[in-house]
């Protein structure tokens, strides 16, 4: 079938197109859902990262996603380290680190609260955010938290964790 037998015009899918440009999250905390936990071997070949997703749950921007990657293996000794920070932080905010040899999926459907920073643009790139710190959502309000991430994290507070870096 036509697109223009649809009522679709290609004219006014660049204009829609173009008005749906991609932009940045303001910096601050938002309430969040782990929705993604992919391992991936670095372009090089000669690492391994973790690429997380985060599904915003409110109270501002709600259905929005952030994005991170944080390595776990690196030809670069700093980049690992800083990588394993990362994910020590995540766990600790989750409440993963008495778990015994956790999985990625046991990360996935787990509420956070991310803070997020604006990294101004670089050279063809725009501005992007950046995750700078976790913790734990015991505080956050029931319509931010997800029934079953609310139940599995327990009611149990914990500081912030701010990353040496950040």
């Amino acid at each position: 079938m036509r697109f223009s037998d649809l009522g679709i015009n290609n004219n006014e899918l660049s204009n829609a197109a173009e008005s749906e440009g991609f932009t940045p999250l303001e910096a601050g905390w938002y309430y969040t859902k782990i929705t993604g936990c992919e391992p991936k071997e670095t372009k090089s070949g000669t690492g391994m990262y973790l690429h997380m997703t985060y599904l915003v749950t409110g109270p501002k921007n709600a259905g929005r996603n952030i994005f991170e990657n944080i390595n776990i293996k690196n030809a670069s000794d700093k980049a690992e380290r800083i990588g394993k920070a990362q994910l020590y932080h995540l766990e600790d905010a989750l409440g993963l680190l008495g778990v015994d040899n956790p999985d990625t999926n046991d990360l996935v459907g787990r509420a956070v609260e991310v803070r997020v920073a604006l990294d101004p643009g670089k050279g063809e790139y725009g501005p992007s955010n950046s995750v700078k710190e976790y913790r734990a959502m015991a505080n956050a309000p029931a319509s931010a938290m997800p029934a079953a991430a609310a139940a599995a994290q327990g009611t149990a507070s914990a500081p912030a964790k701010k990353r040496p870096w950040a």
